[in-house]
């Protein structure tokens, strides 16, 4: 058996990895799950979990989906932007790539998700008889203010929201955040929702009416 913490870079799977060290819990792996999309406060946080880690036996893996093409390429290159329906990135982008690598461990995973129990609604199985999903915080009711003090008890920085810049899941709030702080991936993600072939009847971003929408809001 091997044990695996599924690590998306922000406070709750960070706070997980935490607590499953501070407890001497098994983990042999923490897997993040590289789109090349992700927020640059993310990969910037990835230097702090690898200093973290290196002072360990756990060892951090960064798996690429497409041949590492990202996300935003395929998504281009196809005329399309992802789905809160469908979430078809989520299982391209992220699942697979993961249970690619578990494959090549050659034994039965135990995954732990970084859910915490504010969140417990989002629990389920793996849907693989041979990955086994954990929920160490639903289990010891941590929520998301404990994940935060665990984090600070440890002395590290609390990592920002993570995700890709461009995600169907980012609110009006997120949306202002990307705009103001990175004008640059704002834009890019204006190009994607146009490019897209279905555009305007489907359309990806929502940001605060009193904010310019340049014609690209979505209500």
């Amino acid at each position: 058996m091997k044990y695996v913490l599924s690590y998306g870079g922000g406070i709750d799977s960070t706070a997980l990895m935490i607590w499953l060290i501070k407890n001497k819990k098994p983990l042999d792996y923490v897997v993040f799950a590289d789109t090349g999309n992700e927020i640059p406060d993310t990969y910037e946080y990835l230097k702090t979990t690898e200093s973290y880690l290196n002072k360990t036996d756990v060892q951090l893996k960064i798996v690429y989906p497409f041949k590492k093409r990202s996300l935003f390429t395929r998504c281009f290159q196809r005329k399309i932007i992802p789905s809160q329906l469908w979430r078809w990135c989520t299982r391209d982008v992220k699942v697979k790539p993961i249970h690619k690598f578990y494959k090549l461990l050659n034994d039965s995973i135990t995954q732990y998700m970084g859910i915490d129990y504010d969140e417990f609604y989002r629990m389920k199985p793996s849907g693989e008889s041979w990955i086994k999903n954990e929920y160490p915080l639903v289990d010891n009711k941590l929520g998301r203010e404990d994940c935060i003090n665990i984090i600070k008890n440890e002395g590290l920085p609390v990592p920002k929201k993570s995700g890709c810049f461009f995600c169907p899941f980012n609110n009006k709030a997120r949306w202002n955040e990307i705009k103001t702080n990175y004008p640059a991936l704002y834009q890019l993600s204006v190009d994607l929702e146009q490019n897209n072939k279905y555009y305007p009847k489907q359309k990806l971003i929502q940001i605060q009416s009193d904010l310019q929408c340049d014609g690209y809001c979505m209500t």
